[in-house]
């Protein structure tokens, strides 16, 4: 599976740079977690959205093997996840920023790889990226 994470200001922010809503749309998403209540989600049309609440991220991977997974989390949440991933401390990692893209793939057997961590290739150099705004997500899970 392919686990993307957003990390979301802190506090959180309840709306998306537009250039990550714009990248989000260019991928199909089986769901979306939130990790805050309120997020808007813009770009992604009827993808089924849950809160994250106390879900751990690798009950996510054993529940969706072979999607592509979305999570909306606090960026202390993302730097957490992604130390475990590499097996070091979060404080040997950057605190990634708001509407940066992170990318794991994992497996149900454990597996996990980092793909990239803190992308901020799309968001808009020397300036604070602007919000969109977008319809939210659905929140049923079927």
């Amino acid at each position: 599976m392919e686990l993307v994470m957003i990390a979301l200001g802190d506090p959180p922010s309840g709306e998306l740079p537009a250039s990550t809503a714009s990248r989000l749309d260019e991928q199909s998403w089986t769901v979306a977690y939130r990790e805050h209540d309120g997020l808007v989600l813009g770009g992604l049309g009827e993808v089924p959205c849950a809160a994250l609440g106390d879900l751990d991220l690798d009950d996510i991977v054993a529940r969706h093997a072979g999607d592509a997974v979305l999570v909306l989390a606090n960026a202390v949440t993302v730097r957490a996840y992604i130390a475990r991933v590499l097996d070091v401390s979060a404080h040997h990692l950057s605190h990634p920023a708001h509407g940066s893209i992170s990318r794991v793939r994992a497996s149900r057997s454990g597996q996990r790889n980092l793909i990239s961590y803190s992308d901020t290739l799309h968001l808009p150099a020397g300036r604070s990226p602007s919000p969109t705004k977008g319809p939210e997500c659905q929140t049923s899970m079927s």
